[in-house]
C-alpha cells in the first residue's frame, strides 16, 4: 500500500509494566525465544528495576518498581500489568523534547550515519556506546523478529480516530497512509481505538 508523505519518525522501544519482574521476563523470553541483553542500573533511582530484550534492533523493556510509591507501582495498583508506554526516536527529537519527551534521537556519525533506518543502530537504552558491540551483535541475533503493529486505545468517551490519528501524525511526524492510518518509518503500524468506559486506555496491544 502506497504511503502519502514520508516517514521520519521510528518506533523503536515499548515499555512494559509488571509486578514480577523475574515471572514477566522469564514468561516473554520464553514464548518470544530471546534473551536479556540489558538491565539498566540508572533506573534504580526512581525505585524500578528494569530488563531489555531485542526484538531485532527494536526493544522490549519490562518495567518493575521495587519502591511503593512510584509512578509504575500505582500505575500497577490501578491497572495491572500491561503496556507502559511507546519510545520513538527521530532525527530532531532535541527541537521537540520539551513538548514531545517521548522522542529521542542519535546524532548523524561516519560509524551511525542513518539512525532511524539502520535496523541495528545504537540505542540509549542500552547503556554506554562502549556496550554497542556486544548488545548490536545481540540485536543481529534476533534479527528475524520485528514489531509489525501496537493499538492504542483513546481515552474513555474519546471516539474521534480520524481526529487523533491527525494529531499524531502532525505532532509526531508519523506517515499517513492511503487506508487512513499512521506508520512509523520501520513498517510498524499504529492503530488507534475509541475509548470506552471501563477498558483501559493507552498501549493495548502489540505484534
Amino acid at each position: 500500500m502506497q504511503r502519502t508523505q514520508p516517514l521520519s519518525t521510528r518506533l523503536r522501544q515499548i515499555a512494559l509494566i509488571a509486578e514480577n519482574l523475574d515471572k514477566t521476563t522469564d514468561q516473554l523470553t520464553t514464548v518470544l525465544g530471546v534473551e536479556v541483553i540489558y538491565s539498566d542500573p540508572t533506573v534504580e533511582q526512581w525505585g524500578l528495576k528494569n530488563v531489555m530484550l531485542p526484538i531485532g534492533g527494536d526493544m522490549i523493556e519490562i518495567v518493575s518498581p521495587f519502591e511503593p510509591n512510584t509512578t509504575v507501582s500505582r500505575l500497577l495498583a490501578k491497572r495491572g500489568d500491561g503496556g507502559y508506554m511507546i519510545i520513538m526516536q527521530t532525527s530532531d527529537a532535541v527541537a521537540q523534547r520539551s513538548v514531545i519527551p517521548e522522542l529521542d534521537s542519535h546524532a548523524v556519525t561516519p560509524a551511525n550515519p542513518f539512525p532511524l533506518h539502520d535496523r541495528f543502530s545504537p540505542w540509549h537504552a542500552l547503556g554506554p556506546s562502549s556496550n554497542y558491540p556486544a548488545y548490536s551483535e545481540k540485536m543481529r541475533k534476533y534479527s528475524y523478529l520485528r514489531f509489525l503493529s501496537l493499538a492504542c486505545r483513546l481515552a474513555p468517551g474519546d471516539e474521534d480516530i480520524a481526529g487523533a490519528e491527525a494529531q499524531w501524525q502532525e505532532s509526531f511526524s508519523i506517515g499517513k497512509r492511503r487506508d487512513g492510518g499512521c506508520e512509523f518509518v520501520n513498517g510498524v503500524k499504529l492503530n488507534l481505538l475509541p475509548g470506552r468506559e471501563g477498558v483501559k486506555d493507552g498501549l493495548t496491544e502489540v505484534f
